[in-house]
C-alpha cells in the first residue's frame, strides 16, 4: 500500500514539475504585458498547488488508514485531521491569492506560505508518524520547484 503511494504522489510530482515547465522568469516591476505574462503564470502556479492538494490528500487517506489499523492513536489522528483542515484553508486563500496576484513575488510568497505550513506539518507529527515525512517531503518538494521556477 506504500509503494502505492508513493507512486501514485511521485506521479502527481512529475505532472507538476511538467507543468511548470514553461514557466519563465519575471521582471519584479512588471509592465502591463508583464501583468499578463504573470496571469499566464499565475495559472501553472494555481495547477501546481492544486496538484500538491491530490499529494496532500493521499498523505490524509493513508493516515486514516494508520489510524484505522491502531497504529495512530485516536487523539494524535483527531489532532492531525484537525491541522490538514487549517492547511486545506491556507490552500484555499493560496488559490485565491494566485488567482489575484498580478506579480511574481506575489505567487512566490504565497506557494512559501504553503509549504511552510506542510513542513510544519512534518516537523509536528514526523516523530509520531515516521512515513508521514517523506510523503510530506514529496509534496514539499513539488511545491519548491514551482518556487524555483517563480525565482528567487
Amino acid at each position: 500500500m506504500q509503494k502505492l503511494l508513493r507512486l501514485s504522489i511521485a506521479t502527481i510530482l512529475a505532472a507538476l514539475i511538467a507543468t511548470l515547465s514553461a514557466c519563465a522568469m519575471l521582471k519584479t516591476n512588471p509592465t502591463d504585458p508583464e501583468i499578463q505574462q504573470t496571469r499566464k503564470l499565475a495559472l501553472k502556479i494555481f495547477d501546481a498547488v492544486e496538484m500538491a492538494g491530490v499529494g496532500t490528500q493521499s498523505v490524509q487517506q493513508f493516515e486514516i488508514r494508520l489510524h484505522d489499523s491502531g497504529k495512530v492513536s485516536d487523539d494524535a489522528h483527531r489532532a492531525f485531521q484537525t491541522d490538514l483542515l487549517i492547511t486545506a484553508r491556507i490552500v484555499r486563500t493560496g488559490l485565491t491569492n494566485i488567482q489575484a496576484a498580478t506579480r511574481v513575488p506575489e505567487l512566490r510568497m504565497t506557494v512559501q506560505v504553503i509549504i511552510d505550513n506542510l513542513k510544519d506539518l512534518k516537523t509536528k507529527y514526523g516523530a509520531q508518524m515516521p512515513d508521514m515525512g517523506p510523503m510530506l517531503d514529496i509534496v514539499i518538494s513539488g511545491l519548491g520547484v514551482a518556487v524555483l521556477f517563480l525565482g528567487a
